[in-house]
């Protein structure tokens, strides 16, 4: 697991090394202050102990029977063991926070930049499962494997102390917890590997779930169907429940086992120390840190069988965060690569354009559109004719099959993806209202849009009547998916986006179906009056087709100009 760490972490191996560093130096203090129990148990005795263990003879004989100076001493090893500790801990906790927020950086980075048709195989809740959770355990299991290995070190250097105490007896209890370790401790690992791989599942089913219910919240209540969908989400949450409850369990194992240990270490100690006082009195020293010593090492082996068993469940996700990162299906669209582009020109033409979503169906079959600057131009057709996914193809999400898509300067390919983008503004059907003001809504973060920017576009989207109607205004905060506003709010909000943003085209989808007639047309001549504006509606309204410059129909694949 260590090689699996320091390979899919290369830009933090010296943070690492450092850390590894920390981790044997604060193991081998915390052995050290234990070993000066032996010593200062001498002292306290008078140095009757005859059975001295080997280091107290690098102990001067005035410092080792003087108690006050070995205890002096132990509290000096103590406070750097404190500090280094401290040191240990917070650089653990920065180092493996920093590594979860790097990898939810990425992953969103990864998810974001993937072509639609990419993003659209994704389930949405196992993406945000993936990005929030797994995250989050990944990081915990280098935190838990880090601490782990310190406590693996802490158990050494005791085991090494004691050997050299009495080397029979540890002996032969050293043979007994390897062999139950590679025995029983297998099976365990094991059954935690398997718990840890079906929390994945179970959380990635869950919020797909959840998500996919709140998203469809409405359809929901309209088509009655809440029990249903709450059964399917208490199925996926009880099983959750009870593999989490298998966990817990699982991880108190070491726990009751550490004091079964310890009780059978005292039953030993009983049961073979001798009964002449004076016996008593010579192995005393060795028996007060074999107590202490075997305390700190029953601990420390359920410490870290209990950490072994976290880390081994969370080592799934582990793998599956490196994973993602490192096996990239579908290459990201790359905004930057080609000419930079600072206008549309005078026209856009669709040319013999062919497009497919999968090769047995074909959606558009040598399509011949149009597009002039200043124009207003309206797309109808029956619904799975292939509107929408012109809007998309004009908008580069989608590359075409064949054909081109041709600009006054050349084939639109060549030009900067961010650069063609930012001169198009899209209105969808449900436009994406986010939480947060109006203004964050229209500007989305653009500090180049101005106040008077701002209100001109909402003036031209008539959206003026309604911020005036608030009683904060333009900073009046917008629920979630814009829920405090109607439909036809919504998609007038989102045009004034794309006017505030100074788009030179701007493409409705259905998006004045929700607005009545007379303020649609007085919106459209507004939009009209700005000649270098293009419009582009897609919509079924007769009334809005007659205020059209250019009208096509949609079928069989193919655009067809006609005449009202």
């Amino acid at each position: 697991m260590l090689i699996q760490i320091w390979k899919n972490c290369r830009e933090l191996r010296f943070k690492l090394s450092f850390l590894l560093f920390i981790i044997t130096l604060d193991a081998l203090l915390a052995t050290f202050s234990i070993s000066l129990i032996l010593p200062i148990a001498d002292a306290a005795l008078g140095s009757v102990g005859q059975n001295k263990a080997w280091y107290s003879e690098f102990i001067p004989d005035a410092f080792s029977i003087n108690i006050k100076s070995l205890l002096f001493f132990m509290a000096i090893i103590l406070c750097v063991k404190f500090f280094v500790t401290l040191i240990r801990i917070v650089f653990t906790i920065r180092l493996t926070e920093n590594i979860r927020l790097n990898w939810q950086k990425a992953l969103s980075k990864n998810y974001i930049l993937q072509p639609l048709k990419a993003v659209n195989s994704h389930r949405r809740g196992k993406v945000i499962n993936d990005l929030i959770y797994e995250t989050g355990n990944g990081s915990n299991f280098i935190f838990n494997y880090l601490f782990y290995l310190t406590q693996i070190i802490v158990t050494s250097t005791i085991l090494l102390l004691l050997l050299s105490i009495n080397w029979f007896w540890m002996g032969v209890a050293l043979v007994l917890c390897v062999t139950g370790w590679f025995t029983i401790g297998r099976v365990y690992f094991n059954y935690a590997r398997s718990l840890g791989k079906k929390a994945i599942s179970l959380n990635q089913n869950l919020n797909a779930i959840m998500m996919e219910s709140i998203q469809g919240i409405k359809d929901i209540k309209i088509s009655n169907s809440e029990k249903f969908h709450t059964g399917k989400i208490a199925e996926i949450a009880e099983q959750t429940n009870r593999n989490r409850k298998l966990v817990k369990i699982a991880q108190d194992i070491p726990t009751l086992a550490k004091e079964a240990l310890f009780a059978g270490a005292v039953i030993t100690i009983a049961f073979y120390l001798p009964t002449d006082l004076n016996e008593i009195k010579e192995i005393m020293p060795q028996i007060a840190l074999f107590l202490v010593a075997f305390t700190k090492l029953a601990s420390s082996v359920s410490l870290i069988s209990s950490l072994r068993f976290k880390v081994t469940a969370k080592y799934p996700s582990f793998l599956l965060v490196t994973k993602l990162l490192n096996t990239q299906k579908t290459p990201p669209e790359n905004l930057e690569d080609g000419l930079p582009l600072k206008t549309l020109g005078d026209y856009i033409v669709l040319k013999n354009v062919d497009f497919s979503y999968s090769e047995e169906k074909p959606v558009l079959n040598t399509m011949n559109i149009e597009i002039h600057k200043g124009q207003v131009i309206c797309i109808t057709g029956p619904s799975g004719a292939g509107k929408t996914t012109i809007m998309d193809i004009v908008t580069r999400l989608y590359d075409i099959s064949a054909g081109s898509i041709e600009i006054e300067q050349g084939d639109a390919t060549d030009y900067k993806l961010s650069d063609w983008r930012r001169l198009i503004g899209y209105v969808p059907q449900d436009p994406i209202i986010y939480f947060g003001t109006i203004r964050e809504n229209i500007t989305l973060g653009q500090e180049n849009i101005s106040d008077e920017d701002v209100n001109k576009a909402c003036a031209l989207a008539g959206v003026t009547d309604l911020i005036d109607s608030l009683p904060k205004g333009i900073e009046t905060e917008l629920y979630e998916r814009g829920a405090n506003l109607s439909g036809g709010q919504k998609k007038r909000l989102a045009l004034a986006r794309a006017l505030a943003h100074k788009c030179e085209l701007i493409i409705m989808d259905e998006t004045t179906n929700a607005i009545q007639e007379k303020a649609e047309r007085k919106i459209l001549e507004n939009l009209k009056q700005n000649k270098d504006l293009t419009i582009i509606l897609i919509t079924h309204r007769e009334s809005t087709m007659k205020l059209a410059d250019v009208n096509y129909r949609i079928e069989d694949g193919r655009a067809h100009k006609i005449d009202l």
